[in-house]
């Protein structure tokens, strides 16, 4: 081959990328941009939304348990008739003795536990149900009690009295409440638990085509360092500031529309919740944002450091280094 031909070929090579190369970069970039964003929110979202712990600790932060506590005791009682009035009137305690706030706490956490697992797909059923088994064990043993104080000749017709309290009642309360029987099923958590895996599903997909067009960039700029670290480098910082604006006007929107609600009751706990959720959410994202951030400080600061390429091959280069070389030998001799 001609050195005429090979100087051709380099030159087309070498050549200054067009205003095509430059358009489906920023296309590549925007899209980029926009499935880093959208990842980082959800994922977030999910990590939060998705963990009973966030609503174990939000039902005690909004007093959802001394809420629930007041009213329990009083359902229970009506519930139960004339039998709860009589075992209360053996037993010489109130409901509020009976129903305590740790075992109310204790019941409501195990229900969180067993519906996320359900939702998560941890589980292959929904086990929901109450365990009325302690305070129905505490409200016995306090009329055992308390009949044991009778005298001798009272003591006997007392029991019997009692024991045909327990039957009926029992008959009224079962010692566990499945909650899902009485809801009909759980028509609602099959659907949350459909709309979980398909969010889960949807985020998995956006995070490979990010990671997709992230490849592509980078075969589209493989000759050219400097260029890959800058185009990459943009996108993620822009990724992290888009994620940032995103959880700032998500937060102030979400107060926005809770404003509404009364500050009393029920509420006054769901602003308390979704007002920590939006928050939990913002810590969540945060750190997918600072990350974002700070590589993409790092592949612009370094598309400055890094050689740009040069306007001939390093191979040719030395090659013609080496002719002018043996040239000049050639002339002294």
């Amino acid at each position: 081959m001609s050195d005429s031909s090979k100087n051709s070929q380099t030159s087309n090579a070498d050549k200054s990328p067009g205003i095509g190369y430059y358009l489906i970069m920023a296309i590549l970039a925007l899209l980029l941009i926009g499935t880093l964003t959208a990842w980082v929110l959800l994922q977030s979202a999910q990590t939060v939304a998705l963990n009973p712990s966030f609503y174990k600790l939000e039902l005690e932060r909004a007093g959802v348990y001394d809420y629930a506590y007041q009213r329990l005791g009083e359902t229970l009682k009506e519930q139960g008739g004339a039998q709860a009035e009589a075992f209360l009137g053996l037993s010489g305690i109130s409901m509020e003795d009976v129903v305590t706030r740790a075992w109310l706490k204790s019941q409501a956490e195990n229900l969180i536990d067993h519906a996320f697992a359900y939702i998560n797909g941890n589980a292959a059923t929904a086990e929901l149900f109450i365990d009325l088994t302690e305070p129905k064990s505490r409200l016995y043993a306090a009329a055992q009690e308390r009949i044991g104080q009778l005298p001798e000749n009272g003591q006997a017709p007392a029991t019997a009295m009692l024991e045909q309290y327990k039957t009926q009642f029992d008959e009224k309360i079962p010692d566990r409440v499945d909650l899902a029987a009485q809801a009909g099923g759980t028509q609602g958590l099959d659907q949350a638990r459909t709309g979980v895996q398909t969010a889960k599903t949807a985020t998995l997909s956006i995070l490979v085509f990010a990671l997709i067009l992230a490849g592509i960039m980078v075969l589209l700029t493989r000759k050219r360092v400097h260029s890959m670290a800058r185009w990459l480098g943009g996108a993620m910082l822009l990724s992290g500031g888009a994620v940032l604006v995103a959880l700032s006007v998500g937060k102030a929107k979400a107060v926005e529309m809770l404003s509404g609600f009364g500050q009393t009751g029920e509420g006054q706990i769901l602003v308390k919740i979704v007002t920590d959720g939006a928050q939990a959410v913002n810590d969540a994202a945060f750190p997918f944002a600072a990350v974002l951030i700070v590589l993409g400080v790092i592949g612009i600061a370094a598309s400055f450091l890094l050689p740009k390429a040069q306007t001939q091959p390093a191979a040719a280069k030395a090659k013609t280094l080496e002719k002018a070389k043996d040239e000049k030998k050639a002339a002294r001799e």
